[in-house]
């Protein structure tokens, strides 16, 4: 990692300015030290979440939530928004943008062929460009295939039928959509998707469950027999502890 962050910084002596201006570490030696822990605290946190993930958890989840793949077109229309202007204005840029997409939903609703239509509209409107000029073609998709901004469009998605396309706007954190599903595959076998069903599982634990972080600690103590034997070294750990619990209690 440290080569690969050299060579993006053009060289050890950048780095170590970059480092010495932005983190309290001097050296690269430390801070590669701090990457290393900083990975195996996370990777001893995810393992510890995916051990709490039974396997009638995963089944519950693949008959209530896996779903098959889906071949998606999208048009994405941003709203055309800039710090300066002031908050009637962004408003305003706001409903431009949806009024465009819905004026769009209308010339759909208009159109024999609706596929056809919806990818002339993608090509003359979307302001996605990974799609734009292949229709509005996001392939094969499911939940996790794209980052999290997508999830909306896909819950829209999934609620239409083949061939079918959304009749309302579909808002998410990256602007303004309408969405075509074209077609769909069978989800897969459960053996297939196990392992993905765990860490999807895991990841929520980790969202949701307050004190994992601190669960996770005691697990591994408990796991690997650890003792601390310094009193006071022992004393503030407790305090560590109780602190990270009372505050999530509080919040």
């Amino acid at each position: 990692m440290i080569d690969a962050m050299a060579e993006y910084y053009e060289g050890k002596d950048k780095l170590l300015d970059t480092i010495r201006e932005n983190t309290n570490y001097t050296t690269i030696e430390g801070y590669q030290d701090y990457l290393y822990t900083s990975y195996m605290q996370s990777h001893a946190l995810e393992e510890y979440a995916k051990s709490l993930v039974t396997d009638k958890d995963i089944e519950e989840y693949y008959n209530d939530e896996a779903k098959g793949d889906v071949e998606v077109y999208h048009i994405l229309v941003v709203p055309k928004v800039t710090d300066d202007m002031t908050k009637e204005e962004q408003e305003q840029a706001e409903s431009d943008a949806k009024k465009k997409v819905e004026d769009m939903i209308e010339e759909l609703n208009k159109a024999d062929n609706k596929l056809e239509k919806f990818k002339e509209l993608a090509k003359a409107n979307s302001d996605d460009t990974a799609t734009k000029d292949k229709d509005g073609n996001l392939g094969y998709i499911n939940y996790g295939d794209l980052s999290s901004s997508y999830d909306e469009l896909l819950d829209a998605v999934y609620k239409l039928k083949d061939g079918d396309y959304s009749k309302n706007v579909i808002t998410t954190e990256l602007g303004y959509h309408i969405a075509y599903r074209n077609q769909s595959k069978e989800k897969e076998s459960l053996d297939k998707l196990k392992d993905e069903i765990k860490e999807t599982l895991a990841n929520r634990k980790l969202q949701n469950e307050e004190n994992i972080a601190v669960e996770s600690m005691k697990y591994y103590r408990k796991l690997y027999n650890l003792e601390i034997v310094d009193s006071e070294l022992d004393r503030q750990y407790g305090i560590y502890i109780n602190n990270i619990i009372n505050s999530s209690s509080s919040n």
